[in-house]
């Protein structure tokens, strides 16, 4: 049986009745979209948890902690010669696209002024984003921009200004930027099975795109509390974990570090509640996954720690904690309800959808009767018709999406339609999929995308005389929630 601790909390001075009240706070409380939690302190695994349907193995979104990952890749190169250091002029390493320097402050923009997202740019992190995406030559989006600051002066996030870093790398390492990244900080840090997209160029995506496990995240936060050490060799210097998660901004920016001077800590942080968050005062490292919503605090973990040498053993404490854990990864006991009438009158019945933000064209429910713990959704993408199970028992029935195959790259919306997370960069993802039904008219369809980590949800309510009704789309833990117009092909649209 799997353990949760490789050392007793107690042993490293943490309380194992505190640790688990963290269950308390997740499990029907106001972060239950927490989907994974990895704690170790001096080194050791204290708290280890894992919410269904997502496990030990699964390998998580974790967007803008890639961020901190591409920092600490330009400290590598620094300390590797590679890189003369943080005050390069950007586009030294562009000549290619010269013509776009053609204001001064664009001239005076440095390696560092990215890495403290003070580059100066004109920058909406959202529709600049897609642009970026969308383009050919990522690096010269971002450069083509106008400038809005002098460089250094004024803090604006700009994830495109990250993947200029990675840009840069690949000028200068002499190998591809993911073998750079294999071979001298995934490979020494024993992480071996993780995932992180490239642009069309091949170049890793600077400001997003990595899947970790939890396990490994910790990982990354141990080196950099250990001040660039991992297990007795140096991967960057102390100077570059010191200078990187100092305040470089007023509102706590390090390089491509979160920096909470008053709490004594720095934070890797993602997009909907990814975390490593690093305390070196209390020798502890903590990394979330989450699905958005409330982020799980870490108070909760420091708020444990009681004492800086060993507590006695608490065995009970231990025992309830290690229960707690387990069963949280279990899947939900099996429940199953007869199907409503309703169920029988809709099956192998075709919805047309308005256009819409889901870009659902059409849908169809097959409910058998022969079939009491699972149903299947056929719906319609940019002309592709795919087939899906879902359960019917309160648990996922997961199937494997490949963007551009299975969907066309527009249509990824089945999962969620945030158009900055970009699944389609993914060469294959998971979802998982159950449904119930709330009362005789009205049937609720999850969509869990498991990798990246979204829980979409579509409620259908089958009653009214009107042949055009109403589907409530979209992410609740976001709380955007919107319609969507359809109706029965081909018929009156009475069910």
């Amino acid at each position: 049986m799997k353990k949760h601790f490789t050392a007793s909390p107690e042993a490293q001075g943490m309380d194992s009745a505190k640790l688990a009240h963290v269950f308390d706070e997740i499990i029907g409380g106001k972060f239950c979209e927490t989907h994974g939690v990895y704690a170790a302190r001096g080194g050791e695994l204290v708290f280890e948890t894992y919410f269904y349907p997502y496990t030990s193995d699964t390998r998580h979104n974790v967007f803008s902690v890639t961020k901190s990952l591409t920092s600490a890749l330009i400290g590598i190169a620094i300390k590797q010669g590679l890189l003369e250091g943080v005050h390069r002029r950007v586009f030294d390493f562009f000549p290619e696209h010269a013509g776009l320097n053609t204001d001064a402050r664009k001239d005076a923009l440095t390696i560092e002024h990215v890495l403290t997202m003070t580059g100066g740019f004109a920058w909406e992190d959202g529709s600049d984003l897609r642009a970026c995406v969308s383009s050919g030559d990522w690096a010269g989006y971002v450069l083509s921009r106008p400038m809005a600051e002098e460089p250094g002066t004024v803090y604006c996030y700009n994830t495109g200004g990250s993947h200029l870093l990675t840009a840069i790398l690949n000028k200068v390492i002499g190998m591809p930027t993911a073998v750079f990244a294999e071979r001298y900080l995934f490979g020494p840090l024993g992480i071996t099975e993780y995932y992180w997209s490239t642009d069309p160029q091949g170049i890793l995506t600077g400001g997003f795109g990595a899947h970790l496990k939890p396990s490994d995240m910790v990982k990354f936060g141990q080196l950099y509390l250990n001040e660039g050490l991992w297990q007795g060799s140096r991967i960057v210097t102390d100077e570059w974990v010191r200078t990187s998660t100092r305040k470089w901004t007023d509102n706590g920016y390090g390089y491509h570090w979160w920096v909470f001077e008053e709490e004594r800590r720095y934070a890797a942080s993602g997009y909907g509640g990814q975390y490593v968050h690093v305390v070196p005062d209390a020798n502890l490292v903590v990394a979330v996954t989450n699905g958005g919503g409330y982020e799980l605090p870490i108070g909760l973990f420091t708020g444990a720690i009681v004492s800086d040498g060993p507590l006695p053993a608490n065995p009970e404490a231990q025992a309830l904690l290690e229960m707690r854990a387990l069963l949280a990864e279990q899947a939900p006991v099996t429940t199953t309800i007869g199907l409503p009438d309703m169920a029988k009158r809709i099956t192998g019945r075709t919805l047309r959808f308005e256009p819409s933000r889901c870009g659902i064209e059409t849908l169809m429910f097959d409910f058998e009767p022969g079939r009491p713990l699972e149903g299947d959704v056929v719906i319609g993408i940019g002309g592709v018709v795919q087939r899906y199970s879902f359960g019917l028992d309160n648990r996922y029935r997961v199937s494997v999406v490949r963007p551009n195959i299975d969907v066309p790259a527009d249509g990824i919306a089945l999962v969620h339609d945030f158009a900055t997370l970009l699944p389609r960069l993914l060469p294959a993802y998971t979802v998982g999929r159950r449904g119930s039904w709330l009362d005789e008219s009205t049937f609720v369809l999850h969509n869990e995308g498991m990798e990246t980590g979204f829980r979409q949800q579509m409620t259908f309510r089958f009653d009214g005389d009107s042949d055009v009704f109403s589907v409530e789309v979209g992410i609740p833990s976001y709380e955007d929630v919107y319609t969507v117009a359809a109706k029965w092909d081909g018929s009156d649209g009475r069910a």
